[in-house]
């Protein structure tokens, strides 16, 4: 009712009052609201846990692949040269 006709922000709250006292300037307590029981995907959730996969196999790939390269680069240097060549 007020998002209409209120300039400033609004936001989702609610009042609690003690069990103690009696409804103060007509307030009355309202029991908190139900727990949703039904299953939802949090997408975004999930694609960021899939981006962090992908990133940690292609970090294991790339490693494997500098290692490869090293040993041949390795091999390489320790090889003897031909008298011929």
């Amino acid at each position: 009712m007020l998002v209409g006709e209120w300039d400033h922000r609004l936001y989702a709250a609610y009042v609690t009052l003690p069990e103690s006292e009696p409804a103060v300037d007509g307030l009355t307590p309202v029991p908190p609201p139900e727990p949703p029981t039904e299953f939802t995907v949090n997408w975004r959730s999930l694609s960021y846990a899939v981006q962090w996969a992908m990133f940690g196999v292609s970090a294991v790939i790339f490693w494997i692949i500098l290692v490869r390269r090293e040993l041949a680069e390795g091999s390489r240097e320790h090889q003897p040269v031909a008298a011929g060549s």
